[in-house]
């Protein structure tokens, strides 16, 4: 992860840190198929971070996540999918603040499937 500050004085050199994050998520979502091989889901998550970091708050609470995929299958029992997402998390945080961080990401998951039992 990457924590740029804002830039409050263009004359001094914005500060930026780099760092990792573990969390922990729980994911309740709703999925509606179309055209055949595509998805949609949304939905909420409970996630809980399991490390600290001094450079943004906590990030425990409910967040939210929603993407767009495309499950293809290969064969009767194996099939591959891809599926950009967003995520918010501490949309609703454990902890309270006045300005309280809420990180965001943007990422691809790719995954293989395998069914067992009768097709």
């Amino acid at each position: 992860m990457t924590t740029t500050y804002p830039v409050i004085n263009p004359n001094i050199e914005q500060k930026k840190y780099f760092t990792s994050l573990h969390i922990w998520e729980v994911p309740l979502e709703a999925r509606i198929g179309f055209l055949k091989y595509f998805y949609a889901s949304a939905g909420p998550m409970i996630h809980l971070q399991q490390n600290s970091n001094s450079h943004v708050d906590k990030q425990n609470g409910l967040g939210f996540n929603i993407s767009v995929g495309t499950k293809i299958p290969l064969s009767q029992s194996i099939a591959v999918s891809v599926s950009p997402h967003y995520k918010m998390y501490s949309l609703i945080p454990f902890q309270s603040g006045n300005h309280y961080d809420r990180i965001q990401t943007v990422g691809v998951q790719i995954g293989i499937s395998y069914s067992f039992g009768k097709h």
